[in-house]
């Protein structure tokens, strides 16, 4: 009596094996942590069973997960990425294919403080000169940031300081290959100012 077969693995992929989250702010509860989808997709015709074998870890957050799909079935997976150190991480996430083979994919991050500098140094103290009541003076202030999605909550952090201060915070100079270069108009408005409460 003669057997022939053929083994071949179950055909599950991926929609991307290595994603880098780049330079990400520490974690703070109040801010939503940068997220991303991992879509999974049968291309046999067979039904075939996923596990995930990744525990979430500090950093990353990965909910557990079993899939039994068919074939063509599509399933999504959503990562958050919560970095606590400033330091760079690579995460190894498992997956089980009907209890035999494994897949891995690998995701990327580091952990970075918010850094901004200032283009020409000679703008950490801005003078607007005389204006006349009811007028506007505008200067234009440019900066070098990596975190182009959190600078503008930032700016609005230092026009207040420089309300009450005259100055710009003191920053140190980026040497990163994706700055992004952002330009603020910050006008001056002269008026009677009675109590603090009227800056709110």
């Amino acid at each position: 009596m003669l057997f022939n077969g053929l083994c071949y693995g179950a055909r599950i992929s991926f929609s991307w094996y290595h994603f880098d989250f780049g330079p990400t702010f520490l974690h703070v509860p109040t801010r939503e942590a940068p997220s991303c989808m991992l879509l999974a997709t049968n291309t046999s015709v067979e039904c075939n069973t996923v596990q995930l074998m990744y525990n979430s870890t500090p950093q990353l957050y990965v909910p557990q997960t079993t899939w039994i799909m068919e074939g063509g079935d599509q399933e999504v997976l959503l990562l958050n990425f919560m970095p606590h150190e400033y330091v760079k991480y690579k995460e190894e996430i498992s997956f089980q294919i009907n209890g035999l083979d494994v897949v891995n994919v690998y995701v990327h991050g580091e952990g970075t403080p918010l850094v901004v500098e200032l283009v020409d140094q000679t703008q950490k103290l801005l003078t607007f000169g005389p204006i006349h009541m009811g007028k506007v003076a505008v200067i234009h202030v440019s900066f070098l940031t990596i975190h182009q999605q959190y600078f503008f909550n930032w700016a609005k952090t230092m026009v207040w300081y420089m309300l009450f201060t005259g100055e710009l915070p003191t920053s140190r100079l980026l040497k990163h290959a994706n700055n992004f270069l952002v330009t603020v108009s910050v006008m001056f408005l002269e008026f009677q100012l009675t109590s603090q409460s009227d800056l709110q």
